[in-house]
């Protein structure tokens, strides 16, 4: 009786340990999103985070959506229409005012 109980385990340690490191991931790139000094670097980690195919990296990047960088907010536009979560289109829609001609239109983009 032994070895199916050692093989449940064997077979779900690897997702287990897969399922942390996602939400490290999720949590790092957020904390970049959020307290990166560099636009250039809090714009990747939009980018990145847009990419993760994770739903709770829509909580991140919505809050990005309000950084002092045009260069961010387009970003993040790009990254929650990459993301294609419907909590994301949520927080497109809520910026469609956008006054950057930029950010407005990676936000238009992404709403398509």
């Amino acid at each position: 009786m032994r070895l199916p109980t050692a093989l449940l385990l064997i077979f779900f340690l690897p997702s287990s340990a897969a399922l942390a490191q996602g939400d490290t991931r999720i949590t790092f790139l957020g904390r970049q999103l959020e307290k990166g000094r560099d636009p250039r670097a809090r714009s990747q980690a939009a980018l990145v985070l847009g990419q993760t195919e994770d739903p709770e990296a829509v909580t991140p990047l919505c809050g990005g959506l309000k950084d002092p960088s045009e260069l961010v907010r387009a970003a993040v536009a790009k990254g929650l229409g990459a993301l294609l979560e419907p909590k994301g289109l949520d927080c497109l829609q809520s910026v469609q005012g956008e006054a950057d001609a930029t950010v407005q239109a990676a936000v238009a983009e992404s709403i398509k």
